[in-house]
């Protein structure tokens, strides 16, 4: 824990605990983060918020950070704050973290510095709403050219696809390509123009969202490819119990592209090969009825030993021993 707006350091980046705010990022020698060097300044003279993290709460100082190890041996900061319930007039209150996790690897031969920005909220135990409204981000300006302004710098956005806004800056719902910006293609800031204050789509297809959830539920990856990923069961309904999902998201299997599913059953033969069964379900089950929380496809294949067991699956299954299934899972993959 730290003294209100002390900095925090963890290998080129700086962090102070009024509005969780990233301080500083070091590449090359070079801060590439707008701010300033004394962290009181922050509190005096930031209109623009450089740095903060946005909510109803920018301003305000956060408890932390504390400091933790992920699994791969990466730093992770993590701040905390307690919004009173109609503070800044937003109702609810609410329990609020943001996880910073600081990872360096080599690319190239060179050192590249990494930042992962994770938000959690919840509502608190004593809120007296039973909702709220919230919308967070990081609000870091970025200054990579080694000039004082952001002329000349060269920019590529993958898709110019933008939300369009009415004359109060309300998005309308609708998207529009932004003139003069070719997807994919280089352009140059100049001191002027182009005049870029606009919301990118990073996609406009709702039917395909990519989700990325994370815990410390164990997975123990058998096989992967372009197309699809397939692991043990961690409550298997017999040894060797597997499932082989695709890497595109769908409700339904009417929602995964062909290619996808193709790669599907002979993903699970090879899963049976490896496990040395002859008997064996291969199940596709969907929906609330197969008590998915969030619903999608995947496909299990549940090898059937015992002739006198029959066909039949039964669940719930019994949660597996961890370090079993991790050397089984090191067995199999071995014979893929």
């Amino acid at each position: 824990m730290t003294n209100h707006g002390e900095a925090v350091s963890s290998g080129p980046f700086k962090f102070i605990s009024q509005g969780a705010i990233v301080q500083e990022w070091l590449v090359g020698g070079r801060n590439i983060v707008l701010g300033f060097q004394d962290p009181a300044e922050y509190a005096k003279n930031n209109p623009a918020f450089f740095g903060a993290t946005i909510g109803r709460w920018d301003k305000k100082f956060w408890t932390g950070p504390n400091k933790k190890l992920s699994s791969d041996g990466s730093e992770v900061l993590v701040y905390s704050y307690k919004s009173a319930h109609l503070e800044e007039q937003f109702p609810g209150a609410l329990d609020v973290t943001v996880q910073y996790t600081i990872r360096m690897e080599q690319e190239e031969g060179a050192d590249v510095s990494i930042l992962e920005i994770e938000y959690e909220a919840q509502l608190s135990s004593d809120s007296p709403e039973d909702w709220a409204v919230l919308s967070m981000t990081n609000h870091s300006y970025f200054h990579i050219g080694d000039k004082d302004t952001i002329e000349g710098t060269k920019v590529t956005i993958l898709d110019n696809t933008n939300i369009e806004t009415n004359e109060v800056d309300i998005p309308t719902g609708q998207f529009k390509k932004f003139p003069g910006i070719e997807s994919g293609e280089p352009f140059e800031l100049g001191p002027e123009k182009p005049d870029i204050d606009h919301g990118f789509a990073l996609t406009t297809d709702v039917a395909n969202v990519p989700m990325d959830t994370r815990r410390d539920i164990p997975s123990f990856k058998l096989f992967e490819s372009g197309h699809v990923f397939a692991f043990l069961d961690i409550q298997p309904l017999s040894k060797g119990h597997a499932l082989v999902i695709p890497k595109t998201h769908g409700a339904k299997l009417f929602d995964i592209p062909d290619d996808e599913l193709a790669e599907m059953l002979p993903v699970a033969k090879k899963l049976a090969l490896a496990a040395g069964v002859e008997n064996f379900n291969i199940l596709q089950n969907n929906g609330r009825i197969a008590h998915q929380v969030v619903d999608h496809v995947h496909v299990h294949m549940i090898p059937k030993p015992n002739e006198e067991e029959g066909l039949g699956v039964h669940w719930p299954a019994k949660e597996a021993n961890m370090d079993e299934l991790k050397a089984l899972a090191e067995q199999l993959k071995s014979k893929i």
